[in-house]
């Protein structure tokens, strides 16, 4: 991707489960009902009230305005784009029209004012990461009346979990982005190394290229800043814990607990075999972008999104022709570690005027088609699973994405979702903190902060 320290810049500086109770007050005085026969299977209760089929087309000619956001989007021929969906819309939808236009949403706040004031777009671009601010908001359409029709249950499940907020949907998945293990085979190779299967076997790996290449002080076994935030997140979740849990109407942290404090353990042991500042960003880091220290030749590993892999195959194809990938092993061999997800979305305005077009056009884009084209356009693993794209197959990370998101989940879906509490556990506990009482104090943090959210 044309963004490949975009995105990370932009997603840096940044559902639960309800359960049914189904309970009826008997007649205390009545005769006790018979004893089960337990040859006889239980009857089956009633499901809930099947909802009707929403209409399938607008009742009059329309036009929809979609927004795309450029930091997602560098491989779009936008004219293309528009003339190609114009014409996919008019086969299932001969009364709609489309404008789609490309637009810097860099500041969020753009896109809130427009959407709050009733003339912003039908259709736009963001990332998972602020659905749940937009719900509470108000300015979201729910989707879950439509997600058959957007073949909802072929998307990958972590792409789905990470499009629903408290039991709905509320966007199309477009891109979906796990971290996975990058590695150096020109650094490996002569050292020995053996892919890993476990988190075992990849600690003996690192401490094995660290002893080979240890005459060289410039040498990183893997390169990790100190507040890389989606490594500290995968961590925390390979490790068990939840990082932030729902209670009714609030949100509290659980960094402070044991599975917590396993995490960012890990993540330390981590990123002890990197020289790499404990205290900077990703976008801030004094060696450059991640592709330019792949580049450079002294780091073996780095943990990253498979389009920093298409980014060097443009850029650097030497350094790409010789990298390999593997998820996150986790403690069981042959079982990948759990780690966060995130997509880039299409989400639909509460405030539309053509919420049956705009389902119509998202209609369009979940088809396989679509999902392949644009995933092939953006270099980017597609939502719709069981796809083999053309820029997957020359991506030597796409597989590892791929094993990566079956052990995925969202990262908490609370309006005031930040990372800045998992950056500053784990800075503040690199830099010597007793992991309770940072814990502690970013829990509180979350406590004030996740349930909140810009009016």
């Amino acid at each position: 991707m044309i963004v490949a320290g975009s995105v990370a810049a932009a997603v840096a500086a940044g559902g639960g489960v309800t359960a049914w109770l189904l309970t009826r007050d008997d007649d205390k005085s009545a005769a006790p009902p018979p004893k089960p026969d337990p040859t006889t299977p239980a009857p089956v209760p009633p499901g809930p009230p099947t909802a009707p089929e929403p209409p399938t087309a607008e009742s009059g000619p329309y036009t929809l305005t979609m927004w795309l956001d450029k930091l997602f989007t560098p491989g779009v021929d936008q004219a293309k784009t528009n003339t190609d969906l114009a014409a996919a819309l008019v086969k299932v939808d001969p009364l709609g029209t489309l404008r789609s236009e490309v637009q810097e949403i860099a500041d969020p706040s753009k896109l809130d004012t427009a959407l709050a004031a009733g003339n912003g777009p039908d259709l736009f671009q963001v990332d998972s990461l602020g659905l749940a601010r937009r719900v509470k908001q108000g300015t979201l359409l729910d989707l879950t009346p439509y997600a058959k029709r957007l073949n909802a249950d072929a998307w990958h499940p972590a792409a789905r979990a990470a499009c629903t907020v408290d039991g709905k949907l509320y966007a199309l998945p477009m891109d979906v982005y796990a971290p996975v293990v990058v590695y150096d085979k020109r650094l490996c190779d002569p050292a020995g190394f053996v892919v890993p299967t476990t988190r075992d076997e990849w600690i003996t790996q690192l401490d094995k290229l660290e002893q080979h290449y240890a005459s060289d002080p410039k040498f990183e076994a893997l390169h990790l800043v100190g507040r890389a935030w989606q490594t500290i997140a995968a961590c925390l979740y390979a490790n068990g814990c939840e990082i932030a849990v729902q209670q009714n109407e609030r949100w509290a942290g659980r960094l402070n607990t044991d599975a917590g404090r396993a995490g960012i353990a890990f993540f330390q042991k981590l990123q002890s075999y990197s020289s790499a500042p404990k205290n900077v960003e990703e976008y801030k880091d004094p060696a450059g972008t991640i592709t330019a220290v792949l580049t450079a030749g002294k780091a073996a590993m780095a943990i990253q999104p498979d389009w920093v892999v298409a980014e060097l195959l443009r850029t650097s194809p030497e350094t790409a022709r010789n990298l390999g990938a593997f998820p996150m092993p986790g403690t069981t061999a042959g079982k990948a570690a759990t780690v966060g997800v995130w997509a880039g979305v299409l989400a639909v305005s509460a405030k539309t005027g053509h919420p049956i077009g705009a389902t119509n056009l998202l209609r369009v884009m979940a088809s396989s088609v679509w999902q392949e084209r644009w995933a092939n356009e953006n270099e980017t693993v597609p939502a719709l699973g069981g796809l083999t794209t053309t820029s997957g197959a020359a991506n030597p990370a796409r597989a590892a994405t791929l094993t990566a998101l079956a052990q995925g989940k969202p990262y908490p879906a609370a309006p005031g979702w930040s990372a800045v509490p998992l950056k500053d556990f784990a800075e503040k506990v690199l830099g010597g903190a007793d992991p309770v009482v940072a814990g502690a104090e970013q829990d509180a943090r979350i406590g004030g902060s996740f349930s909140e959210y810009r009016p």
